[in-house]
C-alpha cells in the first residue's frame, strides 16, 4: 500500500468520524436544550434523555474504538488531543463508559433492584417480579457541554485536515460546484 493509499484511508476515518462526532454533537445539543438537572422527570422523560446521552457516548467514542479493515481507529494525534490536556480526563471517562455501561449490558455496570411480591399467598408459584433500573443521567451538565464543544473543535480539524487530505487524490472524490450548507 502505498502513501496515496494510506492518506485516503486516514480520510475515510476523518469523515466517518466527523459524522460520528456530528451525531455525538447533536445529542449533547439536544440534551443542553431539554435537560434541567434541577428538575424532576417522569421515567418516559427520563428515558428519553438517556437515549439522547446514550447516543452522545456511543457516537462520541465510536471514532476511537478498534476497527476491522483498513480505515483504522481515529488517532489522538487525528484531533490534537494529549494527555496533558485539560479535556483528557473527561475523554478516558466517557471511553470508560462506552465500554462498561452503555457499549454493553454487563450487571456489575447496570445499577438495578429487583422488587419481588407474593400478592396472593395461597400461588406461591406466580410471584410479581418488577425490575427498576437507574435512568438518571451519568454525564454531568458541564461534562455534556464541554464534550459538545471539544466535539465541534474536533469537527473543524477533521474537516481542515480532509480538505487538504483530498488535494491529494481528487480523482476517488466527487467534485461538487457552488456553495453547501454547514451542520
Amino acid at each position: 500500500m502505498d502513501i496515496r493509499d494510506r492518506l485516503f484511508n486516514r480520510f475515510q476515518r476523518w469523515v466517518i468520524s466527523i459524522r460520528d462526532f456530528g451525531i455525538a454533537r447533536s445529542a449533547a445539543i439536544f440534551l443542553a436544550e431539554e435537560f434541567d438537572e434541577n428538575i424532576s422527570y417522569k421515567l418516559p422523560e427520563l428515558r428519553k434523555f438517556r437515549c439522547y446521552e446514550t447516543t452522545l457516548v456511543v457516537s462520541y467514542a465510536r471514532p476511537f474504538a478498534k476497527a476491522e479493515g483498513v480505515v483504522g481507529s481515529l488517532s489522538l494525534k487525528d484531533i490534537g488531543l494529549k494527555s496533558t490536556d485539560e479535556f483528557w480526563p473527561l475523554h478516558v471517562r466517557v471511553l470508560e463508559l462506552r465500554n462498561k455501561l452503555f457499549g454493553h449490558s454487563d450487571a456489575e455496570h447496570v445499577p438495578f433492584r429487583v422488587l419481588y411480591s407474593l400478592l396472593d399467598k395461597a400461588r406461591p408459584d406466580a410471584p410479581i417480579i418488577l425490575t427498576r433500573f437507574s435512568d438518571e443521567l451519568t454525564l454531568t451538565t458541564s461534562e455534556i457541554q464541554a464534550l459538545e464543544a471539544r466535539m465541534s473543535t474536533f469537527i473543524h480539524l477533521l474537516r481542515k485536515k480532509g480538505y487538504e487530505a483530498a488535494k491529494v487524490f481528487p480523482e476517488r472524490l466527487t467534485q461538487i460546484s457552488g456553495e453547501l450548507d454547514a451542520e
